[in-house]
Order: C-alpha cells, then sequence, then structure tokens
C-alpha cells in the first residue's frame, strides 16, 4: 500500500479537477516516485479529509479554535506528567496527540514510544 498526501495549493487545484484528470495526476507523481509498477495500481482510493465529517481534516486543516488547548492537551498527557493521559485502562497514542511532531510519522513514534513506557510503569 502507498499513501500520498496533498496539502495547500495543489490540493485544491487537484481537487477542483474531473476525477480522471486528478486520478492520472496521481498515478503519475506515484510512477516519478516508485517506478512504473506504481501506475497500475489494484485499487486507488481518495479521500479528500478537510470534507471528512467524522475527523474533521487532516494534518494540514485547522481544528475549531480551542482544540489544542482543552481536548488535544487532555490527550496528549498535559496533565503535569511525562506520559499519556490515561483514562482507566486506556492510554492515548496516536500522532495527534504526539507532543512534537503532531500529524506526522515522527509524532507516531513518539506517541507510541510514549505510551509504551507508560505500560510498563502501571
Amino acid at each position: 500500500m502507498l499513501a500520498s498526501f496533498l496539502a495547500g495549493a495543489r490540493a485544491l487545484t487537484l481537487g477542483a479537477l474531473p476525477a480522471a484528470e486528478r486520478r492520472q495526476m496521481i498515478l503519475n507523481d506515484l510512477v516519478a516516485y516508485w517506478g512504473p509498477e506504481a501506475g497500475d495500481p489494484l485499487d486507488l482510493i481518495e479521500q479528500s479529509w478537510n470534507t471528512e465529517p467524522w475527523s474533521g481534516g487532516a494534518f494540514t486543516s485547522f481544528v475549531s479554535p480551542g482544540t489544542w488547548t482543552s481536548h488535544a492537551r487532555l490527550a496528549a498527557g498535559d496533565q503535569g506528567g511525562p506520559g499519556p493521559a490515561a483514562h482507566g485502562r486506556v492510554l492515548w497514542a496516536g500522532t495527534e496527540v504526539s507532543p512534537r511532531w503532531p500529524g506526522y510519522f515522527e509524532g507516531a513514534i513518539e506517541a507510541g514510544e510514549r505510551a509504551a513506557a507508560a505500560l510498563q510503569e502501571l
């Protein structure tokens, strides 16, 4: 599986194109990065995260005012302790709640390491 993200002006431009043209441009990029085999996938799924009602957008989107200073702080463990927040036996771990690099792969790794360390202390 290959995943690709677009942001900014390129995302807006691509999003305004007809589906067939978008597909071809995406495949052209994948071929440029990964070689000719990437141009003939078994399936190609496009997702506009900014219009997705349940997630509210992607890492390049804007969250509503107060989110990072309220709910996100709880999930990230910003209650004075070094580890992730716990709710009973549930530990929050994901790129979105990482104190550094939220929304990126590095943030996911850091969040996972913090949760694993917190589990060892339980």
